[in-house]
C-alpha cells in the first residue's frame, strides 16, 4: 500500500507520505501468519529518515468457525528498528454476515507487554459487488481504549471512545492472485 499518511488507531505517526508492504500466508486449517512494514517516504519532523522502516509487525492468527459466526484469535509482535521498544498484543475477535452484503464485527486486543491494557474495536460492514471483478465497499468502525492504552498512544489518560472510522472502497481483482484497489 502507498498511503498519504501512516496513521494507527486514530493516532498520526506520520503525516508524510508512507509504503506499507505486506505479506500473508495462509493454510487451510485456518492458521496465517503475517508480515507488515511501515517504509517511511517522506522524513518526519526530522525523527526519521527517508527509505527507513519505523515499523515491522509479525502477526499469527487462528481462524475457525463457531456455527454461523467466523471467529478468530492470534497474537502481533510490534517491532520498531529505529530503537523503540517492542510490544506484544494477544487479540480475540468475531464476526457475523447478515446477509445482503451487510456484516458485524468486533475485536478484543490486550496488550501484554508494554501498556498492559485493552483495546475494542466493533464495525458494521457492508459490501456490493458491481460485477465479478470489482467490489464496492463502505463500513464504520468505533473503538474503545482502557485508560493505560490511551495514555500509551496519545488519547489522553482516560479510557473511553477512541477512534471513529469511516471508510469507502472499491478493489478490482486482475486476476485470482492479484488485485487493486483504493480506500
Amino acid at each position: 500500500d502507498v498511503n498519504s499518511a501512516y496513521v494507527w488507531r486514530g493516532v498520526t505517526f506520520n503525516d508524510g507520505m508512507v509504503l506499507q508492504p505486506s505479506i500473508d500466508v495462509a493454510a487451510e486449517n485456518g492458521f496465517s501468519v503475517n508480515v507488515w512494514g511501515n517504509l517511511d517516504i517522506d522524513d518526519y519532523d526530522g525523527t526519521l529518515n527517508d527509505g527507513e522502516f519505523s515499523e515491522v509487525d509479525l502477526t499469527a492468527t487462528y481462524a475457525f468457525k463457531l456455527g454461523a459466526v467466523d471467529a478468530s484469535v492470534g497474537v502481533i509482535e510490534y517491532t520498531f528498528p529505529n530503537g523503540a521498544e517492542s510490544t506484544t498484543e494477544i487479540f480475540a475477535g468475531l464476526g457475523y454476515d447478515l446477509g445482503n452484503g451487510f456484516s458485524l464485527s468486533g475485536k478484543v486486543y490486550y496488550d501484554c507487554d508494554q501498556v498492559n491494557d485493552f483495546y475494542v474495536t466493533a464495525g458494521l460492514g457492508y459490501s456490493y459487488s458491481i460485477n465479478e471483478k470489482t467490489t464496492l465497499g463502505l463500513s464504520g468502525l468505533i473503538s474503545y481504549a482502557g485508560e493505560d492504552m490511551s495514555e500509551a498512544y496519545g488519547g489522553g489518560t482516560d479510557s473511553g471512545f477512541f477512534n471513529y472510522q469511516l471508510t469507502a472502497s472499491i478493489k478490482y481483482k486482475v486476476t485470482d492472485a492479484f488485485g487493486v484497489g483504493a480506500n
